[in-house]
């Protein structure tokens, strides 16, 4: 019970100013280790993914080396259903690893895409592993203070990395600056039960018109399982290359297929997963 309530506590407060010190910090170093230490290629992805449950969908319009990470696409998919990206320039912030930018560069057509990333390390696997897509570049950064000029971009997106940031409002602000007025934030994070509003009502403040609000948990849920086995499979690779990453790399593993899919896919979780869908006035 007082697990439930602490993550409960840590939640709502990330529906106000953001998360808290302990949690930005635990969050902050494991992924600064990983993005130091785990170099495997294959591994470009960090979201939970989505698949709609009960659809048998259709993956064969993905590249060969891409299907492995059909969920992950997915969630990026999800998020970004209605807003067109041909010519369009895009700000990833919070790219982790670049696979959801290097898919936008790739599929969607758009004339720019830049992933900003305040881990250096991160942004250094991208620069290397991206190297050869003309429309794709990294920047490290923070998503606190992004070191763009006003009205830089068309989109912006931002999945599964905002529950980390001390202070949702000042994101929100520089999300404003740097997009183009009636420009699209395409937003996806976690939230809780019930609570949603709250970061529809902080978006809204930052003169925002907030087009669609959608609760994605139960696709999340759907794909965490569907991607166990395949998420095991590549941890167990990355070990085998460098034995001494095993226990970093099973701590992330647990993670993802253990803690947080039991999270998603309990009824009784507090924990979901909201997609908005926001445009600038």
């Amino acid at each position: 019970m007082l697990g439930i309530l602490r993550r409960a506590s840590i939640a709502v407060k990330m529906m106000g100013t953001g998360a808290t010190s302990e949690y930005t910090a635990a969050e902050t170093n494991r992924y600064i280790e990983l993005a130091q230490r785990v170099t495997e290629p294959r591994f470009r992805f960090m979201n939970m993914g989505y698949a709609t449950p009960g659809v048998d969908e259709d993956y064969s319009w993905l590249k060969d080396e891409d299907f492995e990470s059909r969920y992950n696409i997915g969630l990026i998919q999800k998020v970004l259903d209605g807003t067109d990206l041909v010519g369009r320039r895009v700000l990833d912030i919070g790219c982790g690893r670049g696979g959801p930018a290097s898919f936008i560069a790739r599929y969607r057509d758009a004339e720019r895409v830049v992933g900003l990333d305040l881990c250096q390390p991160g942004i250094e696997f991208c620069q290397t592993i991206y190297a050869g897509i003309e429309n794709l570049s990294f920047v490290v950064g923070d998503a606190l203070n992004l070191p763009f000029e006003a009205d830089s971009f068309d989109v912006i997106c931002n999945i599964d990395s905002s529950h980390a940031y001390p202070d949702l409002g000042k994101f929100y602000s520089e999300v404003h600056r740097v997009l183009r007025p009636g420009g699209r934030f395409c937003y996806a994070d976690f939230s809780v039960r019930g609570l949603g509003w709250l970061r529809v009502k902080k978006v809204k403040e930052y003169d925002f018109r907030v087009l669609a609000v959608s609760d994605l948990t139960k696709g999340v849920s759907h794909a965490l399982t569907l991607n166990k086995e395949n998420l095991a499979r590549l941890m167990e690779e990355i070990i085998a290359k460098d034995p001494a990453n095993r226990a970093l790399v099973e701590s992330y593993e647990r993670m993802v297929n253990v803690r947080l899919a039991r999270s998603m896919g309990h009824w009784r979780s507090i924990t979901r997963f909201v997609n908005i869908l926001a445009e600038l006035a």
